[in-house]
């Protein structure tokens, strides 16, 4: 797909659209455009609106050569986080961000 502002070849990427929101975009390398499809935006649009954010702040622990931070019970349960479930963490501008990976069935 090429850019329709400068012509050049767009490329996909995981961007952050709103804080903590993540699209999928045709991004573009040269004029730095960002394009996101219509279903990826309503489906962010329906995330964003429903978005219910939980800041607290925890301590950061040593585990054996990496570094931890303990997910509160709370979150753990409006998550349906399990003990080996797999994450996805976003180093971004304000922070980190962690959200559960789907896992396709």
């Amino acid at each position: 797909m090429k850019c329709p502002t400068c012509n050049a070849d767009m490329v996909k990427r995981q961007i952050e659209w709103k804080k903590g929101i993540y699209v999928r975009a045709d991004v573009c390398p040269k004029c730095k455009e960002e394009f996101i499809d219509l279903e990826e935006h309503e489906r962010a649009m329906r995330e964003y609106t429903t978005q219910n954010i939980t800041k607290l702040k925890r301590n950061v622990i040593k585990l054996g050569s990496s570094l931890a931070i303990r997910i509160p019970k709370d979150i753990e349960t409006s998550l349906g986080l399990k003990e080996k479930d797999s994450v996805e963490i976003f180093s971004t501008r304000e922070g980190i961000v962690i959200k559960p990976k789907k896992v396709r069935v």
